[in-house]
C-alpha cells in the first residue's frame, strides 16, 4: 500500500504512526510513503521531515498530491493507542544522528533529568504569557533544570524574561526540538500535536497539558474534538498525564 501523509514535522508524524497503525489492523505491508504538499500550504508544510528524523526502510517520496490520513478523529486516536513504537517490529528507527541519546534515554535511564516547556507562538497559539506563566511555575516544582524550545523567538524571550539563567533556551531545529521533547524527564505544554507525536516514544513519561478551560491564548477556541481526541491518550496511552 502507499501511504499518503501531508502536513508539518508534527503531522507528518503522527499520520505516519496512523498509517503504520492501520496497515498493522489491515494486514497490509507499507510499499512507499508518500508526502503530499500540494495545495494552498505554507513551506513547512513542503518539507520531508520523515527523511530527517526516521531510517525507514521504504521509498519516501514528495508528491503535488492533497491525500493524507486526517489523524484528528476520536476513532484514529483509539487505533493510535494500540501502536507500540519501541519494539523491535517497528519500522520507525531513528537516523543515527539521534539514535544515540535516545537509546540511552530509553533503555539505560540515563536522561538529562530536565523540564521542557514547549512554546507554540507563530501557529495557533493556544496559550497566553500568563499560562506560560503558569507551566515555568509548575516546571520550578521539579526542582530540575527548566529548557525552553519553540517556533517563535521573541515569544520565548518574553516567556523566560525575569527568570535569567534559571531556564535556558536549547530551541535549534524543529527536528532538534522534536528529540529534545522526547528525551525530556517531564514534557509541559499548551495544545500542539508537536508534543503528543513526541509523547507517543515515551508515554510513560511526565506530561502536563494545559486544558482547554485554563488556555487563553489568541487561538484558545479549538475545536472540542481536539481535546477529546487528547483525553483518549490520556486516559489509555499516557498513564503519567495529566491537565493544568
Amino acid at each position: 500500500m502507499i501511504l499518503d501523509i501531508r502536513g508539518g514535522l508534527r503531522t507528518q508524524v503522527l499520520e505516519l504512526m496512523l498509517g503504520i497503525a492501520k496497515a498493522g489492523v489491515n494486514n497490509e505491508t507499507i510499499d512507499e510513503i508518500r508526502i503530499n504538499v500540494g495545495g494552498n500550504v505554507v513551506d513547512t508544510v513542503r518539507y520531508n521531515y520523515i527523511s530527517d528524523l526516521f531510517a525507514i526502510p521504504v521509498p519516501i517520496t514528495i508528491s503535488q498530491n492533497v491525500l493524507k490520513q486526517n489523524v484528528w478523529t476520536e476513532e484514529h486516536f483509539e487505533l493510535l493507542c494500540e501502536l507500540e513504537l519501541n519494539n523491535s517490529r517497528s519500522i520507525i528507527k531513528f537516523n543515527k544522528q539521534y539514535k544515540q541519546s535516545l537509546i540511552q534515554r530509553f533503555f539505560f535511564k540515563n536522561d538529562s533529568n530536565n523540564v521542557l516547556i514547549h512554546v507554540r507562538g507563530k501557529d495557533r497559539q493556544v496559550a497566553s504569557e500568563w499560562n506560560y506563566q503558569i507551566m515555568i511555575n509548575r516546571a520550578i516544582d521539579y526542582f530540575k533544570p527548566i529548557q525552553l524550545v519553540g517556533d517563535d523567538q521573541n515569544l520565548i524571550s518574553r516567556v523566560k524574561h525575569g527568570y535569567g539563567s534559571h531556564i535556558e533556551n536549547v530551541s535549534s531545529s524543529p527536528t532538534m526540538d522534536f528529540v529534545k521533547c522526547i528525551e525530556s524527564s517531564v514534557l509541559i505544554s499548551s495544545f500542539s500535536s508537536f508534543t503528543i507525536a513526541a509523547m507517543m516514544f515515551d508515554p510513560n513519561k511526565e506530561f502536563l497539558f494545559l486544558s482547554k478551560e485554563t488556555a487563553s491564548g489568541p487561538y484558545k477556541e479549538l475545536h472540542d474534538k481536539h481535546y477529546r481526541c487528547v483525553d483518549i491518550l490520556m486516559r489509555n496511552k499516557f498513564k503519567n498525564g495529566s491537565y493544568i
